[in-house]
């Protein structure tokens, strides 16, 4: 192999070129890894070994979107229960009274119980799955005021895919496809929650899938001697694989 720095050949079995200090380049890999072998690379990544820990678990907790959503939600139905009492009240439709009171009660239960689902379904356990994200899609919606909505599709270990939606936009902005990761899954069917339609993506944590190719980055600096010396960086590369 020829030094990428001088063109010198390397000697054999040896990492450095003896004339300008360049480090040998990793032989390129002909082939990308196989799902399966960027399944097991999760599995024994370090990230994968501590998904379980309970600080990661609590920062994850505290970036959940959802209990904001629920209180946006008990904000519009308290604005508008208030404006139907208050018009009520004003044309003294004293007639209407019990009606007002009841719509108020029914919609402060229910406020008040999809409030405290939302902290059930943040405070509930956090499932955790090696996944490759194979696809991700964005939907524009609401009817007086534009919103976004957000999913990601993800290929799990025995090659079911699903989609599942995303409620923070910087966490669907860091998901690149193709990315292989840890996928950390939240809501569950027994909340039986109003505002939650299926589980939904709380955080995903990407894994450095090597494909054993390194590039080098020649960096030049001046000497005490007034020579220039080579030093070399390395940087591994993600290998693609098939979708």
């Amino acid at each position: 192999m020829k030094c990428p720095s001088c063109g010198a050949s390397f000697p054999k079995n040896d990492s450095v070129c003896e004339y300008c200090g360049t480090l040998r380049p990793a032989e390129p890999v002909s082939h990308p890894p196989s799902k399966a072998d960027i399944f097991r690379r999760i599995r024994e990544s370090p990230q994968f070994a501590e998904k379980n820990q309970a600080l990661h678990l609590q920062k994850n907790a505290q970036a959940d979107p959802v209990p904001s959503v629920v209180i946006g939600l008990l904000l519009l139905f308290g604005c508008i229960t208030a404006f139907v009492m208050a018009v009520i009240l004003l044309n003294g439709l004293s007639d209407l009274g019990p009606l007002s009171v009841g719509m108020f009660v029914v919609v402060f239960v229910f406020a008040l119980t999809q409030f405290f689902k939302a902290f059930e379904v943040c405070a509930g356990p956090v499932k955790c799955f090696p996944v490759i994200v194979i696809g991700k899609r964005s939907k524009a919606g609401g009817a007086y005021r534009a919103s976004m909505s957000y999913f990601i599709t993800l290929e799990f270990e025995d090659g079911q895919r699903e989609e599942f939606p995303i409620y923070a936009e910087s966490l669907y902005g860091r998901i690149s496809v193709e990315d292989a990761g840890i996928l950390f899954l939240r809501g569950h069917d027994e909340v039986e929650a109003a505002f939650l339609r299926s589980r939904y993506v709380a955080d995903f944590e990407r894994v450095q899938i090597s494909s054993g190719r390194v590039f080098a980055t020649e960096v030049t600096e001046n000497t005490e001697r007034g020579k220039k010396k080579s030093t070399n960086q390395n940087l591994g590369a993600t290998g693609l694989w098939p979708v």
